[in-house]
């Protein structure tokens, strides 16, 4: 992308391979020009920046004052929502540390993790910054993840490759469904973002085409605490995200909402609702004779979206 660009500040960052017919990065860096770096303090209406759609705030050349001048206007633009990113979240600890950088609630940090050999060593730099909200980029997803403990992180993003027609690289959806079925047992939200050049059924076509949909579904979910930030600054996120609450925010309902399993009980039904909800939740599934009463107490609302819950869990094979 950058190689198409006629920017000033994108030159020398790419070059033509000629022998493979492709665009390579040259590693060089360079900064942005000041009315692009400052345009933040300038825009008064709630914006999400996504700070490095085409750069690395830790690249290995990129200078302490740079990083610490954008830190300042991440942290005095409150009312923005900034999205750092990066393959070195193992510099971004380390620079996070040296330089004193504050992570506001308005900042987010995630890292990229393409591959399974990434992501151990990526996640343990990543949850050492105390960022309020951290986040993984599984884009371009080129391999299963089975090492990834998404209960551990706040929200997962996946999409496929988009790159150069002959270079670029297919997502199984095998693997989008492996991610998918453990984040619903983490309860970690989860966005497929695209399929990028390869649609799910393995066919190449431009990136629109193939869309982003999986068996038919669309799944835009967003952690509570960014959904919420963005309603109170005034930026509604878009009717199609879903508010993914933490497991420790949930009402008992909502618990049940989550578990989508369902309750098997015999013996007496003696306690309050609330410890009905509590027994269930400590897996206590021998203690009461109404196997229907927790499906009661749920809300016709909570109740659709249970619904919801157990189509997905039935997508994915498991038992409901």
């Amino acid at each position: 992308m950058a190689h198409r660009f006629n920017h000033t500040h994108y030159q020398g960052l790419t070059a033509i391979n000629t022998v493979e017919a492709r665009v390579d990065w040259t590693g060089f860096l360079n900064t942005a020009p000041p009315h692009i770096f400052n345009k933040p303090e300038s825009v008064k209406k709630p914006t999400v920046w996504f700070v490095n759609s085409m750069s690395d705030m830790f690249h290995e050349d990129a200078r302490d004052d740079d990083i610490i001048a954008a830190f300042k206007i991440m942290n005095e633009c409150k009312h923005h929502t900034f999205q750092v990113l990066t393959k070195r979240p193992s510099r971004m600890a380390l620079k996070t540390s040296e330089l004193g950088l504050k992570w506001t609630a308005n900042i987010w940090a995630g890292t990229s993790i393409e591959e399974d050999k990434y992501t151990k060593p990526r996640v343990r730099e990543l949850l050492k910054v105390p960022a309020k909200l951290r986040f993984v980029s599984a884009e371009p997803l080129l391999g299963p993840l089975p090492s990834l403990e998404v209960e551990k992180l706040d929200w997962l993003i996946v999409g496929g490759e988009s790159g150069q027609e002959n270079t670029v690289r297919a997502m199984d959806p095998s693997w989008v469904r492996d991610l998918l079925k453990r984040c619903r047992a983490g309860r970690t939200p989860f966005f497929l973002k695209q399929w990028g050049k390869f649609g799910e059924d393995g066919k190449k076509r431009s990136k629109g085409e193939n869309g982003h949909l999986l068996d038919g579904v669309e799944i835009f979910e967003m952690p509570a605490d960014a959904y919420d930030r963005l309603r109170a600054n005034g930026r509604a996120p878009d009717p199609r995200w879903t508010r993914i609450p933490k497991r420790a925010m949930l009402t008992p309902a909502e618990r049940l909402e989550a578990s989508a399993v369902p309750y098997v009980a015999k013996g007496k039904a003696t306690a309050s609702d609330e410890d009905y909800f509590e027994s269930y939740l400590r897996g206590d599934k021998d203690t009461y004779e109404n196997p229907q009463r927790l499906r009661k107490l749920v809300s016709e609302t909570d109740r659709e979206r249970l619904e919801t819950e157990a189509r997905w869990e039935a997508l994915l094979g498991r038992e409901v």
